[in-house]
């Protein structure tokens, strides 16, 4: 049942963590502060493609390893420009470009820095973008820069930027380069060698970037922090801007589609579905647009920066640290929880029932055992004082008969058959006796079982029309007393019985031995049985045949009974001798 709960648990999370956007304040918050050794005045955050996260900061470079945050440290040789990081951008070819507040830019890879400035055709630089087909420009104090063949080329005459400096520069998918100058955005089409006006003129924002972002549906959103975050529309595109009208520093869209807005004073926002307001104005509060601030937990309400790393969590830089936000493994989910906490009540109640449930069978098993027991010593007394009382005087009630016939015109043979009476009564006791207390059969006292056999039954048939054959076969030997008992009542109450009911004129007594059996058959040629005349007997309280099975099961044998009406009875016994 645990581990029913606990599958079903991991459906619910991993069917909830893709249909639905789990509220900030449910995410897994993990923060670092300068107690944990994060940079103070931290400017922006890169995943590079070995998936180690840099933090830019006033303080230089530091490299979050897996929980710990180390600084940098250059090679030997290399040289560090003694100033903190303004900007930074993974490289394609995993590497990492460094932008320093002093202008310069460096890029490292496979631990070797390589720093360029204006000897090298760089002038004061804010910023550096790689589109994904390689090209690598940087944003400088006198417009745009590429980077071609290890050199840096000033290229804002050529591609026709209209302004001075360039203070930020960002590709988007298709390759369209995007550029903040001192008041206005400008792009560069995918292809084209003149940047584009697309008349959007920023407020004015001293000391601030403008941050970009582009949404699923290929609109291209900015952080303006004297405004809002909105989107720009390009020169072709029709309709209203759709902002969020919150001081915008950062922004954000992760892989879900949603929009991050990171703030200068007022936390975050996180808008989950953008298709619901395009065209829109969303108010600082709004309902549409999710909020998250200090009272929830944010380390700052200046966020500085937002990354989405390759597993899917989003981080949060702060001027009093980093801040990282994850959904919950499935064993951290509140489903999980409550699942735990019912299993392990339904595990500990499942227990108690057990615990009962065991306890009361087995109070119940050892009652019906006694119960079993006295029964069976009841049915065994029973069955001995029917295989023996009730035979030996049915026997001597018949002998009485036959006698009280001959006795008044022969005297003499009337005697001699009381005094075959008189022992059999007293076989008959001592019969009982000894059944009673489960000892061995008097017939068998001083007698081999074929002796007692053929003596029972002719005492049984003295003086009745019943023809008696006796017959052996296989090799005479010792038998258990319990089988030698078993088969001389057995065989005792299935000729009692051709007497009592089978109206015949002779009974064959067959006796077998058997490699590992003993088989005995009695057979009469009377009047027979209907098949079910056995099964209605022991119903109605007769104890013969019932008697003869229950006999022959408890020695482990088997009885068969074929009769026909009118064709006789034959009584196979068979019992297990090894």
């Amino acid at each position: 049942m645990l581990v029913c709960l606990v599958a079903f648990t991991i459906a619910v999370s991993q069917a909830d963590s893709t249909t639905k956007v789990v509220p900030i304040d449910q995410l897994v918050s993990t923060t670092w502060t300068w107690k944990d050794g994060a940079p103070i005045g931290i400017r922006d955050l890169a995943q590079t493609a070995d998936g180690s996260l840099w933090i830019a900061s006033d303080s230089g470079l530091t490299r979050l390893d897996g929980s710990r945050l180390v600084r940098f440290q250059p090679q030997h040789g290399d040289t560090l420009a003694r100033t903190g990081v303004r900007d930074l951008a993974p490289a394609r070819d995993g590497g990492l470009w460094i932008v320093w507040r002093n202008g310069q830019v460096s890029r490292l890879r496979d631990g070797q820095l390589v720093t360029f400035g204006e000897r090298d055709g760089l002038s004061n630089a804010f910023q550096v973008a790689e589109s994904s087909t390689g090209v690598i420009v940087a944003g400088t104090a006198n417009g745009i820069t590429r980077f071609t063949n290890g050199q840096w080329k000033d290229v804002s005459r050529e591609w026709g930027y209209p302004d001075t400096e360039g203070v930020a520069v960002w590709f988007d998918r298709g390759g369209t380069l995007w550029a903040e100058s001192e008041a206005r955005v400008l792009y560069l089409p995918a292809g084209s060698s003149r940047f584009v006006d697309p008349q959007m003129r920023l407020a004015y924002q001293p000391g601030a970037r403008a941050d970009f972002a582009e949404a699923p549906d290929g609109s291209v959103w900015i952080a303006e922090l004297g405004r809002s975050a909105h989107t720009v529309p390009r020169i072709a595109e029709q309709g209203p801007v759709t902002e969020v009208m919150v001081g915008a520093a950062s922004l954000l869209v992760d892989r879900r589609g949603s929009l991050w807005v990171g703030s200068a004073e007022a936390g975050l926002r996180r808008v989950s579905d953008l298709h619901s307001i395009r065209g829109m104005k969303v108010g600082p509060f709004g309902p549409e647009a999710e909020q998250f601030t200090t009272r929830d937990g944010l380390l700052s309400n200046t966020v500085v920066s937002l990354l989405e790393d390759r597993h899917g969590a989003i981080w949060v830089a702060t001027p009093l640290g980093l801040q990282r936000f994850r959904e919950a493994y499935w064993y951290q989910t509140i489903w999980f929880r409550y699942a735990l906490i019912l299993s392990i009540g339904a595990f500990g109640a499942l227990a108690v029932v057990l615990v009962q449930r065991r306890r009361h069978v087995a109070a119940q098993e050892a009652l019906k055992s006694r119960y079993d027991a006295v029964l069976g010593e009841r049915a065994r007394i029973a069955q001995e004082l029917h295989d023996t009382l009730l035979q030996g005087f049915t026997g001597i009630t018949i002998q009485l008969r036959a006698i009280q016939r001959v006795l008044s015109r022969q005297p003499n043979d009337g005697a001699a058959a009381l005094e075959t009476v008189l022992t059999s009564a007293d076989g008959a006791l001592r019969e009982a006796r000894n059944a009673i207390w489960d000892m061995r059969a008097v017939d068998l006292e001083g007698r081999n079982l074929p002796e007692a056999l053929d003596a029972t039954a002719r005492s049984i048939m003295t003086g009745a029309p019943v023809s008696v054959d006796f017959i052996v076969r296989g090799s005479r030997r010792p038998l258990p007393p319990l089988v030698e008992t078993t088969a001389l009542r057995i065989a005792r109450e299935a000729v009692v019985n051709v007497l009592k009911h089978a109206d015949a004129r002779g009974v064959t007594v067959r006796l077998e031995y058997a490699a590992k059996l003993l088989i005995l058959d009695v057979v009469d040629d009377g009047r027979g049985m209907a098949s079910r005349a056995a099964e209605e007997a022991a119903s109605a309280g007769h104890l013969g045949l019932a008697g003869i099975r229950a006999r022959a099961h408890r020695a482990g044998g088997t009885v068969k009974i074929s009769s026909q009406t009118g064709a006789g009875t034959t009584v196979r016994v068979t019992l297990p001798i090894e």
